[in-house]
């Protein structure tokens, strides 16, 4: 009997360490367990200190609901208190005309380093997403298709150069709690900012990745049917690979060009590629990276 109490006393002990205002459960932040929605408003922040190799789940400090989950990699790199935030809005928000999930998040660590991020969102979430992308679409399928948008805090809408990494599905794995109706979304990272959810094609249409802004690059047209024009303002003569991926990140098309100082003008015949969602990456002279999200008719 004592051997049985002192057992209970410290695990009592653990969840008051934990949260002293309920036990953790597998409803998400915000969740409406009685329709299964979302309360949209801002969830409050929550902190909690990593060591190398620790792995957590964030609670919201009143109901314990789920807000995201965190393993810091063994890599020799604490990341030491971790802020997470959580933005919950009332419908999709649109970037660029363009739907995006309702659910946001923000990580904020002491130290950037490796990680791998479980973020937790509700089917109603995903179905209010596909209404608002009603009737082009392209529907959001978690198991296919979903996306994660990791933009930094420094990025404003309209300038040339922007800190945007783009988390492809194959990177993404995916679970679903029938019982909560919510969705665990999980992808590695090496570094931390915000994390937006969507479809390849509703990234914004310019998406811009340690660019020199002296190298003009344009796409044209987008949409486009057969072929694609890309016009390169070069300082230098170089060669230039371009690679062309569908939404499961797989090279469809790959094409290296020499590229002469002054305006470049060139062709890619994009016929073979079957209509839908493309992103063209392109690496320019000076090592810098470019991409667009394009769509074949």
């Amino acid at each position: 009997m004592k051997t049985i109490f002192i057992i209970c006393m410290l695990i009592a002990f653990t969840y008051t360490e934990l949260n002293a205002q309920c036990l953790p459960n597998d409803t998400i932040a915000n969740q409406n367990t009685i329709g299964t929605g979302s309360l949209c408003g801002m969830v409050p922040c929550e902190n909690m200190n990593f060591n190398d190799g620790d792995v957590a789940t964030f609670y919201t400090t009143i109901a314990c609901r789920k807000i995201l989950s965190l393993t810091d990699s063994v890599d020799g790199i604490n990341l030491g208190n971790v802020s997470v935030c959580e933005n919950i809005d009332c419908m999709p928000t649109l970037f660029s005309g363009q739907p995006v999930l309702n659910r946001s998040f923000k990580i904020t660590p002491t130290n950037n380093g490796k990680a791998y991020v479980s973020l937790y969102i509700l089917q109603w979430d995903i179905d209010e997403f596909n209404t608002a992308s009603f009737p082009t679409g392209p529907f959001l399928d978690p198991m296919l298709n979903l996306s994660i948008i990791q933009l930094d805090t420094t990025f404003n809408m309209g300038t040339p150069i922007s800190s945007i990494t783009y988390i492809p599905n194959s990177s993404i794995t995916t679970n679903y709690d029938t019982m909560n109706t919510a969705w665990t979304i999980s992808f590695p990272v090496d570094s931390f900012s915000n994390f937006f959810i969507s479809t390849p094609a509703n990234i914004f249409p310019t998406s811009i990745s340690n660019y020199d802004a002296d190298e003009l690059i344009k796409l044209s047209p987008n949409p486009a049917n057969n072929n694609l024009n890309l016009e390169m303002e070069a300082k230098g003569e170089y060669e230039s690979y371009i690679e062309i991926t569908d939404i499961t990140g797989r090279i469809m098309k790959a094409v290296k060009l020499i590229i002469k100082k002054g305006l470049n003008s060139n062709n890619i015949d994009i016929s073979a590629l079957q209509s839908g969602s493309y992103l063209v990456s392109i690496t320019t002279g000076s090592g810098s990276n470019f991409s667009q999200i394009i769509i074949k008719r």
